[in-house]
């Protein structure tokens, strides 16, 4: 491959990667939407006061787990997963 389409294989990344990361904004902001939801927003609150977890990383949690009070303790947590 030569240098000229070097350059458009670079170009068409660079366009891609560019529509990937709106994509992500937009994703980011529907979830911490919903995180203010009333089926998510007490849960979302109680797991952000763990250190390290905020909105996206609660939401992943609840989206994952559901209900996390069916599990009796941490560990059954780190079972599931």
């Amino acid at each position: 491959m030569g240098s000229r389409e070097l350059k458009i294989v670079k170009d068409c990344q660079i366009v891609r990667l560019k529509a990937l990361m709106k994509d992500i904004l937009f994703f980011d902001a529907e979830i911490r939407a919903l995180s203010k939801t009333p089926t998510f927003e007490q849960d979302a609150t109680i797991l952000q006061t763990i250190l390290g977890v905020a909105t996206i990383t609660a939401m992943r949690l609840l989206l994952e787990l559901g209900d996390f009070r069916r599990f009796r303790s941490a560990e059954a947590i780190a079972i599931f997963f």
